[in-house]
């Protein structure tokens, strides 16, 4: 459990959209690694991000068929071991949250406790979801560094009219569910033959996979880029495993907006019960709901 020191008051624009850029919770990262979801993206641009940060691997995933282009970007990165660069190709399933959990499970106990993992998508730099900003990769990796252990890289913008949060009440998040989903499906091959839903929510298929996210609140990361220290890899690993199980099942499908909403509440260090109180006690606006977003905490006072 994160401590916050006895005079620290949640504001606004801080904690209650997920900023934890504050010098209590931010550490130095003694080594980091960057594990790209690849499949049009410029890597030169995502890399170019990165220049201040110190890099010690690479794991580059791909599904989409393309090889060359991850291969002759590595050839041309610097400053890395050549052994310390990876590609992996996997089967067109579960998309980036798949990815994740196989790094989780195969490549994670490789890595010191401190380390940093750096999860990206290839196209990081563009933001598409509503009333969300970027935060930066250098204040990631210095987040996840420190007692929190996960750092989302997105967070709800200040200036939004409706002043949106991460956290989520766990109870009423349990029961999203979604019966299609069409964006981004022309940037992977659609081989997919499997209904996107059979009808379930992610309460149970959170009791499928057998994970209990934190109470009352959860933190939700939407976008698929964090960080995460090594050491909240390390005890989520059994877990990871039932993830990327249910992940297999094909490309287009419901478990992966389930991950998605689940990465979070899973590697973050849980917060104070009563801090998760007065952040309930912010909210403004407890009947606002969007049919993707069940139990969001929405205005804030």
């Amino acid at each position: 459990m994160v401590t916050f020191p006895s005079f620290y008051k949640p504001t606004c624009k801080k904690v209650w959209r997920g900023d934890f850029a504050q010098e209590f919770l931010l550490r130095n990262a003694s080594s980091v690694v960057v594990v790209v979801s690849f499949c049009k993206g410029e890597l030169d641009t995502l890399f170019g991000n990165l220049q201040d940060i110190s890099i010690q691997g690479v794991f580059v995933y791909s599904k989409c068929g393309n090889l060359d282009i991850p291969a002759h970007f590595l050839e041309r990165l610097e400053g890395i071991p050549e052994d310390r660069k990876t590609i992996v190709s996997l089967p067109n399933v579960g998309r980036v949250d798949h990815n994740v959990g196989h790094f989780i499970i195969n490549h994670s106990t490789a890595l010191a406790v401190d380390d940093v993992v750096l999860f990206l998508e290839d196209n990081y730099h563009i933001v598409h979801q509503h009333n969300q900003e970027s935060v930066t990769l250098p204040t990631m990796v210095r987040i996840a560094a420190g007692d929190l252990g996960f750092a989302c890289g997105l967070i709800p913008r200040i200036e939004a009219s409706l002043q949106f949060s991460p956290w989520y009440e766990t109870s009423e998040l349990h029961n999203f569910r979604m019966e299609e989903y069409k964006r981004g499906a022309t940037s992977y091959n659609q081989s997919d033959t499997q209904i996107f839903s059979r009808g379930e929510n992610l309460g149970q298929w959170l009791e499928a996979v057998q994970i209990k996210l934190p109470t009352p609140l959860t933190p939700v990361c939407y976008g698929g880029n964090f960080a995460v220290r090594s050491a909240h890899l390390h005890a989520a690993r059994d877990a990871a495993k039932r993830m990327e199980l249910s992940l297999r099942r094909g490309d287009n499908i419901i478990e992966g907006h389930f991950a998605e909403r689940t990465w979070a509440g899973l590697l973050m260090a849980d917060i104070p019960n009563s801090l998760s109180n007065t952040l309930v006690s912010m909210r403004t606006n407890a009947n606002y709901v969007f049919p993707d977003m069940p139990g969001m905490l929405v205005g804030c006072a």
